[in-house]
């Protein structure tokens, strides 16, 4: 999901290096939970990108009467990243300790969580 083709109000360009994106299928056993993700290339850090982009993505899956939670997650040390799921509405449910391998060594995941009212 390019930003500019969901909803942001920001034309980028297309070498603007990021996507948003939400996982279409639930995850096994969560029918009502969509996941959602983000990369924003490191020069354009800083700039509300994130955020404008993502609370795009959020209105429309506010939308949906089938979802019931929106989740996030991201390194405990991306305090940037913590602050766009915050901001959003979004709160620090858990950490998965050794969630994610990379390069020989495991790293921590912060889970953000934001329930639907219903």
């Amino acid at each position: 999901m390019p930003w500019a083709r969901q909803g942001a109000s920001r034309q980028l360009p297309s070498w603007a290096g990021g996507r948003v994106w939400r996982e279409s299928r639930p995850p096994r056993g969560l029918p009502a939970v969509r996941e959602l993700g983000w990369v924003v290339r490191r020069d354009l850090w800083g700039r509300g990108i994130a955020t404008e982009a993502v609370s795009a993505v959020i209105t429309a899956l506010l939308e949906d009467p089938a979802v019931a939670e929106i989740h996030a997650r991201c390194r405990p040390e991306h305090r940037a990243s913590a602050k766009v799921m915050e901001h959003l509405g979004l709160a620090l449910a858990r950490r998965i300790d050794n969630d994610i391998e990379r390069d020989g060594a495991w790293m921590h995941s912060d889970v953000y969580v934001r329930r639907v009212a219903s």
